[in-house]
């Protein structure tokens, strides 16, 4: 019996080394998976903080593209109250 044992004695201990290994393998594998996870979870707030950015620029962007038109149109109504009124002079005065 001491004969078997000694011819598997080798092996068993190569595949004790090998899973002490592998233990370690795995430890550093989770180790990166984790780090992914929250780098990932980070990405994700920053995107999402970017998109909010984003989206009040847009809306920056749309006021200050209408304030230009707002104030033409403002100026053409004087205008146009202002002829209105020289025409409605001109008219009563003779």
């Amino acid at each position: 019996m001491s004969c078997e044992t000694c011819k598997y004695e080798q092996r068993i201990v190569s595949l004790e080394k090998d899973s002490e290994r592998n233990q370690v393998t795995h430890k550093e594998f989770f180790s990166k998976f984790e780090d992914l996870n929250i780098n990932g979870a980070r990405s994700d707030e920053k995107y999402a903080a970017i998109l909010t950015a984003i989206a009040r620029l847009e809306t920056q962007v749309s006021e200050l593209v209408s304030k230009p038109s707002k104030r033409w149109d403002s100026i053409i109504v004087a205008l146009i109250g202002a002829l209105a009124g020289v025409a409605v002079g001109y008219f009563v005065g003779g």
